[in-house]
C-alpha cells in the first residue's frame, strides 16, 4: 500500500477491550515500534501515528496521560500522537467542560498538547476519532442541532490548535444497535442530520461584543479559494451580508458583522447550492 501516506498503529491500546493487558510497554515493543520500522522500510516518507488512545482509562484501563508517559519510557517511535478526544462529561462542548485530571477530551485539548509535547516534542497530533451521539435515538446524546453546532466548534478549535493536523468524525451513519455509536452524520435509515451540512460548511461563533459578532468558518467542497455568502435571517428570509466573497486558499474565512444576541446566521455555498445549519448568536 505505497499510496497510503499516513498510518495509525492499533486502536485505543489503553483499554483492555483492544489490548489485554492495556500495557504501553507491550504496545510499543510488539505493535508500534515494529510497525513503524516496517512502514518506514517500505516508504520512508510515510507518517506513522502512535498512541491512538481513548479519552479515559475505563475499567481495567490506563489513562491517556499515564499511557503517554509510559510510551515515552518504553522508547516509542512515532511521527504523530493519535488520540480520540470524545466528550465524557455531561455538558462537555469542544471549548468548555473537561477536567484537570487524567481524562483528555476536546475540552482539555491544551492538556493533551502539553503531555504530548513533553514526551514527544517533535510529534504532531492527530485526532482520529471524535463525535457526539444524538438523541434521538440515544437518550444520553445531544440534540441533532447541538451536534451540528459542536461539529463547527470542534473544527474551529482544531484550526486554532498548534501542531494539530487532523480531525476525523466518527462515523458517517448511525449503527443499528442502540448500544453502539449513534454519532453519524446520517441516521441508520440514511436520512441526513444537520451535522452533515455542518461538516461540509462548518461555522462557529468566535466572539460577540454588543452588536458586533465575529464568526469563523470553512467551505470544504472544492479546491482553492471558494466563493460563499454569509447570510442573516431577516424578515423571514435569508439576506446576504456583504455579498459573495472568497475564502482563503484553504477554504477558511473569518468575518466580523453586525449581529446581536439571538441573530441567526448561515453560510451559503452557491456552487453546490448548499447551506450550513443555522448559527444562533449567543
Amino acid at each position: 500500500y505505497r499510496f497510503v501516506s499516513k498510518w495509525i498503529m492499533w486502536n485505543e491500546p489503553n483499554k483492555p477491550t483492544w489490548l489485554k493487558p492495556a500495557s504501553a510497554k507491550t504496545y510499543v515493543s510488539q505493535i508500534l515500534n515494529p510497525g513503524y520500522r516496517g512502514i518506514k522500510a517500505v516508504n520512508p516518507r510515510a507518517r506513522v501515528g502512535g498512541g491512538v488512545t481513548g479519552p479515559r482509562a475505563g475499567k481495567g484501563g490506563v489513562s491517556p496521560v499515564d499511557f503517554i508517559r509510559a510510551m515515552d519510557r518504553a522508547g516509542a517511535r512515532l511521527d504523530a500522537y493519535a488520540h480520540h478526544p470524545y466528550p465524557v462529561f455531561p455538558g462537555d462542548t469542544p471549548f468548555e467542560g473537561g477536567c484537570v485530571c487524567e481524562t483528555l477530551t476536546m475540552a482539555s485539548l491544551e492538556r493533551l498538547q502539553l503531555f504530548v509535547g513533553r514526551a514527544f516534542p517533535s510529534a504532531r497530533i492527530w485526532l482520529t476519532e471524535y463525535a457526539y451521539q444524538t438523541n434521538p435515538p440515544d437518550v444520553f446524546g445531544v440534540s441533532p442541532n447541538d451536534q451540528a453546532r459542536f461539529v463547527g466548534e470542534a473544527a474551529q478549535r482544531v484550526y486554532l490548535a498548534p501542531k494539530v493536523d487532523m480531525l476525523i468524525h466518527y462515523l458517517y451513519r448511525d449503527e443499528p444497535e442502540i448500544s453502539r455509536f449513534q454519532s453519524g452524520l446520517e441516521t441508520v435509515r440514511g436520512v441526513a442530520k444537520p451535522a452533515l451540512a455542518a461538516t461540509m460548511l462548518p461555522l462557529a461563533q468566535v466572539a460577540r461584543r454588543g452588536m458586533k459578532t465575529s464568526v469563523w468558518g470553512q467551505v470544504r467542497p472544492g479546491d482553492g479559494p471558494q466563493r460563499y455568502v454569509l447570510q442573516r435571517l431577516s424578515g423571514g428570509r435569508w439576506v446576504g451580508v456583504g455579498g459573495a466573497v472568497l475564502t482563503d486558499r484553504r477554504g477558511y474565512l473569518r468575518r466580523s458583522i453586525s449581529a446581536p444576541k439571538g441573530a441567526k446566521l448561515r453560510l451559503w455555498y452557491p456552487a453546490s447550492r448548499l447551506a450550513s445549519p443555522t448559527l444562533v448568536v449567543r
